[in-house]
Formats: C-alpha cells, sequence, structure tokens
C-alpha cells in the first residue's frame, strides 16, 4: 500500500503541469501590469474598471472579451482597430491575415483559436498588450511561525490575568442573578388611573332629577312643596312666546303659507322683559320707570320698525323645528332655492352641468443610456432610478407645452454629471422645445443618485440619456 501511494506521488511529481496565459500589458513604451492567469476563464479589457484589465484609452470599448474560453480552450478576439501578430504552430501570422484566413467571424470582430504554445501581441492605440502560455509556477506556502515560536493556546494565557478575569465574571454574575430575584415590580400612578377607568370597574354617578317650578299666575307667588314647607317667593315676569298661528289666517293676522305678520313679531317682541328694561316702556308706575327719561328705546325702536317687513330665520312653516326655514318666495327663511348658479357651458347643479375639460396624457419612452465616464455607477440603475422618482417631473413639463400645442412631441436628450456626492452638479437638455428643455433642466438639477467611484475612490459619471416625448389620451 505505501508503495502504491509512492509510486502515484512520483507520477504526480513527474506529470506535466498545466499551461496558464500570461499577460502584460504595454503603455507608451513602459510595462504598467503584468499577470499571470491561474484560472481558466474569459479575459476582458476596456475602459470599465470592472474589467479584468482597465486601461482608460480611446479605441478600446467600455468592455471587450479579448480571451474567450470555450470548451476549455482559449480563443483570441480582435476587432478592425486593433493590429498585431501571433505566433502558433510553426509561423506567425498578423491579424490582417487572420482575418481573410484562419479566423472566424463573429459580427464586428474576429475569433483565433490559441493552443498552449500560441505567443503574441494585440494594438489599440497607445497599448499593446503581450500574451502567451508558460507553464503554471508553484504557488509560495504560506508563511508561518516555527513550532516552538507558536506554542499552545495555553502557553499564551496568563495566569494571574485569567484568575483576576474568573472572579470578575463570577462577582458580576452573582450580582445580577440576586439584583433578578430581588427585583420588584412597581406600579406607576398613570398604570393606577388606567385600571381605575377598565370596562366593568367604573359606576357612573346617579341620575338626579330637577324639580320643575311653575309660577301661580293667581296670587303672584310661586310655591314648592319641599319638605313639607312653603316659601313664598316674589313674583316674576313670565315670558312671551311667539306661538306660530296656523296656516290660512285673515288678513290681519299671518301673511304667508304659516308665517306670522310683521305686527305680531313685533308685539311678541316688544313685551319681552328684556325690551321693556332698554326702552323704560310701562308707564311711571311700571318695573322699569326709571328708566323712562332715557333715549336708549330710540334707537331700539327705530332698529325694530327698521326691521319690519324682512323675513326671518326662526318662522314660518315645514316641520316642528323652529330653526328650520319656511317656504316663501325665496326670502330669508324659505326652505325652496332659487335658480341655480350658471356657469361656463350651462347651471351648476342644474340639469346640465359643469362640462369636464379633457386632459391630454404625456407618454415617456426611454432610449439606451450611456454612461461617458469611468466608474461603477451602473446606466441601467440611472435609468431605473428617475424612471421611478423622477419622471413625473418630466411628465409635467411636457404637459405645460401640450396644454398650448395638443401635438407637441419629439425627442429628448439629458446630459449630465453625478457628483462624487451623488447630486447632479452640471445638466444640460436638448430636444424639440426650448421650454420643454429649460423645466427637465430645472428639475433634472435636483436629481440625486448613488455615490459614483472609480476603484473604490470617489469620482465624477457622466451619463447621456434619450427620451421621447408624446401625447396621449388621458
Amino acid at each position: 500500500m505505501a508503495q502504491a501511494q509512492q509510486q502515484w506521488q512520483a507520477q504526480k511529481a513527474h506529470a506535466p503541469s498545466p499551461r496558464i496565459l500570461r499577460i502584460g500589458v504595454v503603455l507608451g513604451g513602459n510595462i504598467i501590469e503584468e499577470r499571470l492567469v491561474r484560472k481558466r476563464e474569459t479575459i476582458t479589457i476596456g475602459q470599465s474598471s470592472k474589467n479584468s484589465f482597465s486601461i482608460p484609452i480611446e479605441g478600446l470599448p467600455r468592455t471587450f472579451p479579448v480571451f474567450s474560453l470555450e470548451n476549455g480552450k482559449y480563443f483570441l478576439n480582435f476587432q478592425g482597430n486593433m493590429d498585431g501578430r501571433i505566433s502558433a504552430g510553426g509561423g506567425v501570422h498578423t491579424l490582417s491575415q487572420l482575418k481573410n484566413s484562419g479566423a472566424q467571424k463573429r459580427g464586428d470582430s474576429w475569433a483565433v483559436p490559441l493552443d498552449e504554445r500560441a505567443r503574441g501581441k494585440v494594438s489599440v492605440g497607445a497599448m499593446t498588450l503581450l500574451f502567451q502560455f508558460v507553464t503554471a509556477p508553484p504557488l509560495p506556502p504560506r508563511p508561518r511561525l516555527p513550532a516552538s515560536v507558536r506554542g499552545t493556546l495555553a502557553d499564551r494565557i496568563e495566569p494571574r490575568l485569567a484568575i483576576i478575569l474568573s472572579c470578575s465574571v463570577l462577582t458580576h454574575f452573582a450580582i445580577g442573578l440576586w439584583a433578578y430575584t430581588r427585583d420588584q415590580v412597581v406600579e406607576r400612578p398613570v398604570d393606577k388611573i388606567a385600571r381605575s377607568f377598565q370596562v366593568g370597574q367604573y359606576d357612573p354617578p346617579p341620575l338626579v332629577e330637577v324639580a320643575v317650578v311653575e309660577p301661580d299666575e293667581g296670587d303672584g307667588e310661586v310655591t314648592a312643596e319641599a319638605s313639607g314647607a312653603s316659601t313664598p317667593k316674589p313674583n316674576k315676569p313670565s315670558r312671551t312666546r311667539v306661538t306660530k298661528e296656523p296656516t290660512g289666517g285673515e288678513s290681519g293676522g299671518n301673511t304667508g303659507e304659516g308665517t306670522p305678520s310683521d305686527a305680531a313679531v313685533d308685539e311678541a317682541v316688544g313685551s319681552t322683559a328684556m325690551v321693556s328694561v332698554l326702552t323704560g316702556e310701562g308707564g311711571a308706575g311700571g318695573m322699569f320707570a326709571k328708566m323712562s327719561g332715557t333715549d336708549q328705546g330710540a334707537s331700539l325702536a327705530d332698529s325694530i320698525a327698521h326691521a319690519k317687513g324682512k323675513a326671518t330665520a326662526t318662522t314660518g312653516s315645514g316641520s316642528g323645528d323652529r330653526r328650520q326655514r319656511g317656504q316663501g318666495d325665496g326670502k330669508l327663511g324659505t326652505d325652496k332655492g332659487g335658480p341655480g348658479v350658471a356657469g361656463p357651458t350651462g347651471t351648476e347643479g342644474g340639469a346640465g352641468g359643469a362640462k369636464k375639460e379633457d386632459k391630454i396624457k404625456s407618454l415617456t419612452k426611454f432610449g439606451r443610456a450611456e454612461d461617458l465616464s469611468l466608474s461603477d455607477l451602473d446606466p441601467n440603475a440611472v435609468v431605473k432610478r428617475i424612471r421611478g422618482k423622477y419622471l413625473a417631473g418630466i411628465k409635467r413639463c411636457h404637459q405645460r407645452v401640450l396644454k398650448l400645442d395638443p401635438r407637441a412631441q419629439g425627442k429628448v436628450t439629458i446630459r449630465f454629471t453625478v457628483g462624487p456626492t451623488g447630486r447632479v452638479t452640471k445638466a444640460n437638455v436638448k430636444g424639440f422645445d426650448p421650454t420643454v428643455d429649460a423645466c427637465i433642466k430645472e428639475s433634472a438639477s435636483k436629481w440625486r443618485f448613488s455615490a459614483p467611484k472609480d476603484e473604490g475612490k470617489p469620482t465624477s459619471a457622466d451619463f447621456e440619456v434619450p427620451l421621447l416625448l408624446k401625447p396621449g389620451a388621458a
């Protein structure tokens, strides 16, 4: 068994190790990056920081798979603006020769299969990409301290500190347990009040019956039976109530259907105690004769005379409630309304009704957003936030113009810069109408997004979002 294991280890040691891809990036005549790709995967280059090699030069797309892995085999992909050569097998071929023969056409690029002996270079502008397959070097062992230095866990513990820490933990635990068992529940005053007002514990106070005392008009004394004794009280002036006369009185009585006449109202008001006090009426022997020399009643009498012929809101037929307006010919106190208020297209509240104004709806369609800078802020996330939070403001700008021109429509291009804090620091709008452009520009200056970053550092990001605005039925 031991011999078989040794033979297997020897075969494994003599077995050829897998070859990996070694890539170097040359920019301006200097190697700026060199990497051994131990994991076989697709390798991308471009201006975005999410690529395997991020190279911000003109001519490179945002992302491009320069080495694609298909069925465990690498393919070199190149575009028309790329130049270089490949050494594979026994010959050297340029990319221009491979375009004509040997390369597979895939859309706007070409693909060439690579074996483990291939090497070459690909140039785009001032950037040159060098590659070759090499034998994977062994991984360096992880640094470790000697066993004599490392020691055991018990060697790392200070005995005195461990004893002090243990005693402290036991003491605090004992104090906490004692406090928990001795804790008393104290009811707050507000809880006592709330509990006293719970359902079933509160008895309402008993009802107190109020004794009604009726005046005796015969001898001017008021008697009340209380504890078997009668107590004489001075005579009080009685109140005069205005009673509603039956409908259909004579000419000297009520006027209208169920409405008292002006003479009846004047007589009822003039006979009240308050009017007698203010006017001093009742003669020299009256109760309020001392005020007969004043002129306070002149203004009140004039006011009563001026109020003659006016309808009151407390009189009139209808129900038994005195506050209900009575029936009449449209005066105050009637329950029949006059004609409705005429509106622009008819009578409001009548049969015609007001005409509802048709509203034109703004329809918005987003185009493909473009990221004009290098940042990790995704253009799709930018469009999603505009659509979810700021689209209503864009539609309001379009609807302002639709009120003047219902057929106003066209394409609008919004170009803005998102600062390191996520706020829009600069905005420019170009579209079909200057009013819409100015309104959207003002709204875009208040937008906020996630803070853009480049390799973990705050940066600014430029985006271009095209829109199509057109009217639609509400």
